[in-house]
C-alpha cells in the first residue's frame, strides 16, 4: 500500500481514467485552474464539486464515500490515506457468480430479417450494435434470443439488465457484477473492466440503455481497450458513439383489414400469429376463423403491430371475443386502459403499456414533454411545418422533434419524392393526448391544429393550379386524418360557418375518393342547424350535400337540396350557379323526368349567356348527359365536345365527359371510337387520381368487352371493379352487377335472375332510370331468362328484391367472381 494525500489520490484517479486536467475539468464543469489547485493541495473542494468528480471518475461504494469524506476533510496536515495503486485482472472463468442470459419462455415471432442484418454486421467486424425502437416493440425479447442464435460465433454471451441503474455511473459496476469482476482497488471501473476484459472474447448484451445514455463514452472506452469485446445494446435512444451501428426494430407486420388474404395466409402474418398464440395460451380452444379474422386484424392494426400491446390485449380475450373486444376498443375513450395486467414475471414497466411509455417519458426535459403532448394532436402523418405551427415555436421544434425521434416516441419516414414525414403509433399518440388534455393550453393547441389544416385544404383546393390536381388530391389523402380532426374540432366548438366552408372545400375529394358517407356525417350536422349559418354559405352547403346524396344513390334527397340551392343561388356567382343547375338537370334526367331536365338546363343556358365560357361548359355537359339518356347520340356528342373544349386539358370532370363520349359511340355501335374515348377517360382518371371516374371507366370497358369479345379478359376487369367498391358509390355496384349478368347467365342463370331482381328493386327505390340503350340490353337478357325458366322466373326475381346494396356487394365478391374465375375457360 502506498500512502497518499487526497490531492495525490485525485491526480492518480484522473490519470487512470486517461484524462488531462482540462478534460476532467470540462466534464466536471469547472475551470482547469480549479482542478490544478485541487491536485496541488492549494484548495479544498466543495461537496457539490466532489460529487461531480466522483460521478465523472465512476467511483462506486465504498470508495465513493471515502473519496467524499477525505476531500471535505483535507488540509496540509491531514492524515494520509491507504490507497492501492494497482489492480490485478479478474479472469471471467474464476468469477464466483455468473449471469447467463435468461432463456425466454415463448418463441420469437418474425424477426428473421433483423437477425440476418445483425449477423451481417457482426460478420463485417462491427462491434457495437444498438437495437433501436419504441416502447413495447420487442427489443428485449430479441436480445434474449441472440445468445442462442449467435452461439457458434460467440460461445460466451453475458446479459446485463440496466434497469436497476439509477445513474450512468451505475452502468459499469452492474456490468462488473454480472461478469463477477470485483474492484478492491478503488481504481476507476473503466480501468478495472478493461484489465479484466482485455484478453477475453465475449458478447455483452446490455438491455435498456436509454435512461443511462451518458454512460455511452465509457462503453466506447471499453471497446477501444478490449479488441475482442462485442456489445449489443437495446435502447430507445442512439448511443452516439463512434462505430455504433443502428438496428431498427419495427413493429410486426399487420395485414390491411380489406386485404384478400386467405385464412391460412392471415394466420401466418406475424402480428396475427402473436395474437392467436397468446390467446391460445389462456384459452386453448381459440382459433382464427372466418367469423373473427376481420376483428383480429383490426385489433392488430389498431395497436400498430406492437408486440407488447398485442400480448396485453390478448389477455383480455378471457372476457371478450375478438369482435366484442374490438367493439370495446372502438367505443372506449382510450386503448391504454385495456393494455395492462401483463404477466407477473415481466418487469413492471412491461406489465402495462402505460408503464413502458412512462419509463421513456421521464427521460424527456419539461419542454420536450410539453411539445410531445402538443404533437399528440396530429393524426397520422405530418411534417415539420405542421409541427412548428402546432407548437408555435419554429426555432425549437426541429431540435425537439429530432429528440422525440431519437427517443422512439415519433417515427420518421421518407416518401418517393424525398419528403420527410413523421407520425406516432396510435397508443403513443393516445398517451401524448392524455398529457395534452391535462395542460391549460389544450384548447389553444387544438385551435392551432384546426386553423392550420383548414387553411391547408383551402390552399389545396382554391389556390393550387389546375395542373397540380393530382398532387392536391395526394396531399388531402395523406393528411385527411388531420382534416377529419379539424372537422371534429369545429363541431366541438360549434364553429358552424367554418365547418360549412370546409365541407364545401372537401366536396371534390370526398366524391372522387368515395368518402361520401364520411362527408355526409359532417354535412348532416351543419344542415340540422342551417338557420344559424351565414346566409351566403347556404347555397354552396345545399349543393355540397346534394352532390354527396347523389353519389350515395339518394336522388330524392339530392333533388330536394338542389331545388333549395336553386332558390338561393344568384347568377352573379356564375360558377356556383352553373354547378347547381347542371347537377339539377342531370338528376332530373337520371330520374327519367326529361321535360323538367330540359327546362332547367335551357333556363341556365339563357341566364349564363354572357358568362365566361368556362362556366357554361357544365351546362353543356348536363345537356350531353340528357341527350345520352334519351338516345340522341349525335346531340350528346355535340354537347359533350363543346363542354370538353371549354375546359382545360386536366380539369376536374374531364374524365366523366370523355366517358360520356365513349358511351355515346358505344350505344351507336362505333366500338372502335368508344374504346378510344374510354381509354382516354381511364388515362385522365389515373392522371387526376379520380378513383370514382376510374371505376366507371372500368364498368363501361367491361360492357364493351362483352359486346365485342377480343383478347382482353372481362373477368379481370370485373375483379378490378370489385376492388373499387370501397368507394361506397351506389351506382358503380349496380352497373358492375348489370354488365356482368350476361356472363353469369351462362354459368348460373338462377343467380343471374336474383341479381336482376336486386338491381331492378334498388334502382326503383332511388327513382333511377337507365339510359335507353342499357335498358334495351337488360330487357333482352330478362326476356331470354324468362323464356327459359317460365313461371319460376318471377319468383326468383322476387328473392333478389329483398337484397340490400350491401348484400348485393357481398354476393358479387363471394359468389360471382369465384364462379367466373373457376369457369373462365368456358367463357
Amino acid at each position: 500500500m502506498e500512502q497518499l494525500l487526497f490531492p495525490q489520490w485525485l491526480r492518480q484517479l484522473r490519470k487512470h481514467a486517461d484524462l488531462t486536467q482540462s478534460e476532467l475539468a470540462d466534464r466536471v464543469g469547472c475551470a482547469p485552474i480549479t482542478l490544478h489547485k485541487l491536485e496541488s493541495g492549494q484548495r479544498r473542494p466543495s461537496k457539490q464539486l466532489l460529487e461531480r468528480l466522483a460521478d465523472c471518475l465512476l467511483l462506486a461504494e465504498p470508495e465513493r464515500s471515502t473519496f467524499m469524506r477525505s476531500g471535505r476533510a483535507f488540509d496540509p496536515q491531514a492524515a494520509t490515506l491507504s490507497v492501492p495503486t494497482s489492480v490485478s485482472p479478474t479472469p471471467l472463468v474464476a468469477a464466483a457468480v455468473q449471469y447467463p442470459p435468461p432463456i425466454p419462455a415463448t418463441r420469437l415471432i418474425d424477426r428473421e430479417d433483423t437477425v440476418a442484418l445483425i449477423r451481417q454486421r457482426l460478420a463485417s467486424q462491427q462491434r457495437i450494435l444498438t437495437l433501436l425502437g419504441p416502447a413495447g416493440v420487442g427489443k428485449t425479447r430479441l436480445l434474449l434470443e441472440l445468445p442462442r442464435l449467435l452461439q457458434e460465433q460467440f460461445p460466451s454471451a453475458w446479459f446485463v439488465n440496466l434497469v436497476p441503474a439509477q445513474t450512468a455511473h451505475d452502468v459499469l459496476p452492474l456490468i462488473a457484477q454480472t461478469l463477477g469482476v470485483t474492484n478492491a482497488s478503488g481504481l476507476p471501473w473503466t480501468t478495472v473492466l478493461c484489465q479484466a476484459l482485455r484478453s477475453q472474447s465475449i458478447l455483452l448484451l446490455l438491455d435498456n440503455m436509454e435512461h443511462v445514455i451518458t454512460a455511452a463514452p465509457w462503453l466506447a472506452e471499453l471497446l477501444q481497450q478490449c479488441p475482442t469485446l462485442t456489445l449489443i445494446v437495446t435502447s430507445r435512444i442512439p448511443l452516439r458513439i463512434r462505430g455504433e451501428q443502428h438496428i431498427p426494430i419495427r413493429p410486426l407486420d399487420v395485414p390491411t383489414v380489406d386485404s384478400e388474404h386467405s385464412l391460412e395466409e392471415l394466420a401466418h402474418t406475424p402480428a396475427v400469429m402473436l395474437f392467436v398464440e397468446r390467446v391460445q395460451a389462456i384459452q386453448p380452444s381459440f382459433a382464427l376463423t372466418d367469423q373473427n379474422k376481420d376483428a383480429v386484424v383490426a385489433i392488430c392494426q389498431r395497436l400498430d403491430g406492437l408486440p407488447l400491446a398485442i400480448e396485453l390485449i390478448a389477455a383480455r380475450c378471457v372476457l371478450f371475443s375478438p369482435q366484442a373486444l374490438l367493439q370495446q376498443l372502438n367505443q372506449s375513450t382510450g386503448t391504454l386502459r385495456f393494455l395492462n395486467d401483463g404477466p407477473s414475471d415481466l418487469p413492471a414497466r412491461h406489465q402495462t403499456l402505460r408503464s413502458a411509455l412512462d419509463w421513456g417519458y421521464q427521460l424527456l426535459s419539461p419542454l420536450e414533454q410539453r411539445f410531445f403532448a402538443y404533437l399528440g394532436v396530429l393524426v397520422g402523418q405530418w411534417n415539420l411545418d405542421m409541427a412548428a405551427a402546432i407548437c408555435a415555436d419554429e426555432a425549437e421544434v426541429l431540435t425537439i422533434v429530432q429528440t422525440l425521434v431519437n427517443h422512439s416516441f415519433i417515427q420518421s419516414s421518407t416518401d418517393e419524392l424525398g419528403m420527410m414525414h413523421f407520425q406516432m403509433f396510435t397508443t403513443v399518440r393516445e398517451y401524448a393526448l392524455e398529457h395534452l388534455q391535462a395542460l391549460p393550453e389544450y384548447a389553444t393547441v387544438q385551435q392551432r391544429h384546426a386553423d392550420y389544416f383548414a387553411r391547408l385544404v383551402h390552399e389545396c383546393v382554391f389556390e393550387m393550379p389546375e395542373l397540380a390536381r393530382a398532387q392536391r388530391l395526394q396531399l388531402l389523402h395523406l393528411y385527411y386524418p388531420n382534416v377529419r380532426q379539424c372537422l371534429q374540432w369545429f363541431v366541438e366548438v360549434h364553429a358552424l360557418d367554418r365547418l360549412a366552408q370546409l365541407c364545401w372545400s372537401m366536396l371534390d375529394f370526398w366524391y372522387e375518393r368515395g368518402l361520401l358517407t364520411d362527408g355526409m356525417t359532417w354535412l348532416n350536422y351543419v344542415l340540422e342547424q342551417h338557420e344559424l349559418l351565414d346566409p351566403d354559405l347556404l347555397p354552396q352547403l345545399y349543393y355540397t350535400a346534394a352532390v354527396v346524396a347523389f353519389g350515395q344513390g339518394d336522388y330524392t334527397q339530392a333533388l330536394l337540396w338542389l331545388n333549395t340551392a336553386r332558390e338561393l343561388v344568384q347568377v352573379a356567382t356564375p360558377s356556383l350557379y352553373a354547378k347547381v343547375y347542371s347537377m339539377l338537370g342531370r338528376v332530373q334526367a337520371f330520374r327519367g323526368d326529361y321535360a323538367a331536365a330540359t327546362e332547367v338546363l335551357q333556363h341556365a343556358e339563357a341566364a349564363l349567356d354572357h358568362a365566361p365560357e368556362r362556366f357554361r361548359e357544365q351546362i353543356a355537359f348536363a345537356q350531353g348527359v340528357l341527350a345520352l339518356e334519351l338516345g340522341d347520340y349525335s346531340s350528346a356528342k355535340r354537347y359533350l365536345q363543346e363542354s370538353i373544349a371549354a375546359m382545360g386539358a386536366h380539369s376536374y370532370g374531364r374524365p366523366m365527359m370523355l366517358l360520356a363520349l365513349g358511351r355515346a359511340d358505344l350505344y351507336s355501335g362505333d366500338y372502335a371510337a368508344a374504346a378510344a374515348w374510354l381509354d382516354q377517360a381511364e388515362e385522365q382518371s389515373r392522371t387526376l387520381e379520380d378513383l370514382r371516374a376510374l371505376a366507371y371507366c372500368w364498368c363501361y370497358q367491361l360492357l364493351l368487352m362483352l359486346l365485342q369479345p377480343g383478347d382482353d379478359d372481362p373477368i379481370d376487369l370485373f375483379q378490378q371493379t370489385l376492388q373499387m367498391f370501397d368507394l361506397n358509390d351506389f351506382w358503380i355496384v349496380l352497373l358492375a352487377a348489370e354488365f356482368i349478368m350476361p356472363l353469369l347467365a351462362k354459368l348460373e342463370p338462377l343467380l343471374a335472375i336474383r341479381i336482376c331482381g336486386a338491381v331492378e328493386h334498388l334502382r326503383s327505390q332511388h327513382s333511377r332510370s337507365r339510359a335507353t340503350y342499357e335498358q334495351a340490353l337488360l330487357d333482352d337478357l330478362k326476356h331470354h331468362l324468362a323464356a327459359e325458366h317460365g313461371e319460376r322466373f318471377a319468383l326468383i326475381v322476387q328473392e333478389g328484391q329483398h337484397w340490400s346494396i350491401h348484400q348485393l356487394k357481398q354476393v358479387l365478391h363471394a359468389h360471382v367472381l369465384p364462379l367466373l374465375q373457376r369457369h373462365a375457360a368456358k367463357l
